[in-house]
């Protein structure tokens, strides 16, 4: 039996968020569908509701922005209760529906408390936070993402999703889409993802119950035949790559767990980037920007 739902109860990283943007690409005509596929795709690595509910919230603005909807609906504090009817019965949980009324308008930015954090809280806010004062320029909101320090990667990331869906592919500065690696294998991806979306019909959807406990399955998870494979033991491996399976396993296992699931400390300070060394930080945040960006224009073909 394949299990939906691998993690534990109170697990709230920021991973969920950062990975988000195919989902309501994909289903962005049906907006009900693609905010409860949001939800189930960050509730599979990532048990906390407010995990599930952060998801569920920016997948539901990534869709608005496909729909043409312009920047003060999006960050309008009353979206929410607005489009209730796509969240279905299932209301935000406080943490996220305070986010929703804005709670990352604050002019003073990190010295008002927005922190680009491992814990999914912070990082929706930051982002959202870098949206609502980019002065309207996609590469402004990323430099502003990533200065607020910590988690900077995954911050400006979730900034690009929802940015790269409202501001469009040709908004992306070219000094940093020149340095994108496998760009057009990006593009491409992007393109097919729209286009299989198109296809989709809301036929025999099968949706896994809101559960976060993995100590047993639901009754309407779904069976493959690769959950139904007897594991393969670590000694059938090649002696080399056994042995550096276990060189890697023994040099991780006293790494920290950056998965936060409470609210981390202020720091004083965050380091500062420019834009002419933004370069070597642009990567991750652009394959997620291109992905968003290309498939928008895509929709417009």
């Amino acid at each position: 039996m394949f299990q939906v739902h691998c993690s534990t109860s109170g697990v709230a990283g920021n991973g969920a968020l950062m990975r988000l943007a195919p989902v309501p690409l994909f289903f962005h005509n049906y907006p009900k569908d693609a905010i409860e596929f949001s939800g189930y795709s960050g509730q599979i690595t990532h048990g906390d509701t407010k995990a599930y509910d952060a998801c569920r919230y920016y997948g539901a603005l990534i869709c608005a922005t496909l729909h043409d909807y312009t920047k003060k609906q999006l960050l309008d504090e009353d979206f929410y209760n607005k489009h209730k009817e796509w969240f279905g019965d299932k209301p935000l949980c406080k943490e996220i529906k305070k986010i929703s009324e804005g709670s990352y308008k604050k002019e003073g930015g990190y010295k008002d408390g927005i922190r680009g954090k491992g814990y999914i809280v912070n990082a929706l806010e930051a982002a959202l936070w870098a949206f609502w004062s980019d002065n309207n320029s996609f590469e402004k909101g990323v430099l502003a993402a990533v200065n607020l320090g910590d988690d900077t990667d995954t911050t400006a990331a979730i900034y690009g999703q929802l940015a790269g869906a409202y501001y469009r592919y040709k908004a992306l500065p070219t000094k940093w889409v020149k340095h994108v690696y496998a760009k057009e294998f990006i593009l491409n991806l992007s393109k097919w993802i729209v286009q299989e979306g198109k296809d989709w019909k809301q036929t025999n959807v099968i949706l896994p119950s809101h559960s976060f406990s993995v100590d047993k399955p639901a009754s309407n998870e779904i069976e493959t035949p690769c959950a139904r494979r007897t594991p393969r033991s670590n000694s059938t491996l090649p002696s080399q790559e056994n042995e550096r399976y276990l060189n890697d396993s023994a040099s991780n296992r006293n790494l920290p767990d950056c998965d936060n699931t409470t609210e981390p400390e202020l720091l004083n300070q965050p380091p500062m980037l420019d834009s002419d060394a933004s370069t070597t930080c642009t990567q991750s945040n652009q394959d997620a920007a291109n992905v968003v960006m290309t498939s928008k224009d895509t929709l417009h073909l």
